[in-house]
């Protein structure tokens, strides 16, 4: 009877992490898709085609991508403002500079605000794809 036990438990465990894992779309890394790290080469992405907003300091990331996340455009011009962020356009490509849980420090390599760097949370980079030129 234990041994049933266990193998129910097991059974139950599995299907509920299947489906877990089906709800978040969990996908095993490669070279097109992965986590980016230090010295890698990045490009900024929007959902909806806007710009993102760089921090100027790491603290203020998390203010930024909820700023972003809700279209807040006044929270996002007072930051500009203040000199706490300020935005670039999607599509710019960046060298990631530093690492820190789920920010990253990046230099934009492109663009008008080439030389620039700044945080931003990592579900706004994607790894430069071998097709694209720099």
């Amino acid at each position: 009877m234990n041994k049933f036990l266990v193998l129910v438990i097991a059974v139950c465990a599995f299907v509920i992490l299947l489906g877990v894992g089906r709800e978040w779309k969990l996908k095993p890394e490669t070279p097109a898709n992965h986590m980016l790290h230090k010295g890698e080469m990045a490009v900024l992405v929007s959902t909806a085609g806007k710009a993102v907003w760089l921090a100027a300091s790491k603290t203020d990331t998390y203010k930024m991508q909820i700023a972003m996340g809700k279209q807040d455009q006044a929270a996002l011009d007072q930051a500009g403002v203040s000199g706490a962020a300020f935005p670039v356009v999607a599509g710019t490509h960046a060298r990631v500079l530093e690492e820190d849980v789920s920010r990253l420090r990046i230099q934009l390599t492109d663009g008008p605000d080439a030389g620039r760097s700044g945080w931003v949370e990592f579900e706004y980079l994607r790894p430069i794809q071998p097709s694209e030129t720099h």
